[in-house]
């Protein structure tokens, strides 16, 4: 199962099923990493995304690699960071530190 959002630039994002593209377009918003609040290191790891490979029969994403891991999920506030940090774990970073390492 697939889902196509055609985004208003133009640009397609697929998705595996309405449901991740409802969320897709609830949230997606850009943020200036330089300017984020991260949280490295949480319970929370990435799904598949579109560039993620798909079998030969073009469904069924699969994982490729692993350079995900740790998880690092961008914030634009340290409140809402903050609030995720307490739920999921792991650690607050500013974007100077992550560069760094």
């Amino acid at each position: 199962m697939a889902f196509r959002v055609t985004l208003e630039n133009g640009k397609v994002v697929e998705t595996c099923c309405p449901r991740c593209a409802l969320h897709y377009l609830e949230t997606n918003h850009l943020i200036a990493a330089s300017r984020a609040i991260f949280v490295s290191d949480s319970d929370v790891h990435p799904r598949a995304t579109p560039e993620t490979r798909r079998d030969p029969q073009g469904c069924c994403m699969m994982k490729t690699y692993d350079r995900c891991l740790p998880s690092l999920v961008a914030f634009a506030g340290k409140d809402d960071a903050a609030v995720f940090q307490k739920e999921h774990g792991g650690q607050l970073v500013a974007f100077q530190e992550i560069a760094r390492k």
